[in-house]
């Protein structure tokens, strides 16, 4: 259950000038406001971009989904703060972009959201390890089925290479 957005107002002006910063600019906030990325700030994140996204017209929604994209690879590679609560925090950002970014109309832009949210379970810290393992081998299996070697021959590559690496972290079932 999450916890009221009302009593979290520090969160959205973070989020907000997070979302409409450059990257650049997103690493200065990230280093200024450390500690407000804590153990609730990926709830809200989640939170907050599914009641704000439902009530836009779509540009808006996918203007905003993509800045939120952008953060969630710029968080998952953050060195300051938690490792852990910067993975918890990509992982809900690209889950918010799976909400918007369907396979069947953006399918490789699907697929490279697939790919990320695969790495970061992948590298995730919380919950169960094996559990997180066969999540990112699911993701990079489900982004192959768009990457194919003849249609985005580079991304294919990557994506078996990452999906060769979740195969080697396996714990369950055959390596």
């Amino acid at each position: 259950m999450g916890i009221p957005m009302n009593q979290q107002p520090t969160y959205l002006p973070l989020i907000q000038s997070l979302l409409n910063s450059p990257k650049d600019e997103q690493i200065t906030i990230l280093q200024n406001n450390l500690e407000l990325i804590d153990d609730n700030f990926a709830r809200y994140l989640r939170e907050w971009a599914t009641q704000t996204l439902a009530a836009m017209e779509s540009d808006e929604v996918y203007n905003i989904t993509i800045n939120i994209l952008n953060f969630s690879n710029l968080i998952q590679q953050f060195p300051l703060g938690s490792k852990s609560r910067n993975m918890e925090i990509a992982i809900a950002g690209y889950e918010v972009g799976m909400q918007i970014f369907k396979r069947d109309t953006y399918a490789g832009f699907w697929a490279q959201i697939q790919n990320n949210l695969a790495t970061a379970y992948k590298d995730r810290i919380r919950e169960d390890k094996a559990e997180n393992i066969e999540r990112a081998i699911t993701c990079y299996d489900l982004a192959l089925e768009v990457y194919t070697r003849a249609d985005f021959p580079q991304q294919w590559a990557m994506t078996q290479n990452n999906l060769a690496n979740g195969y080697r972290k396996r714990i369950r079932e055959d390596k």
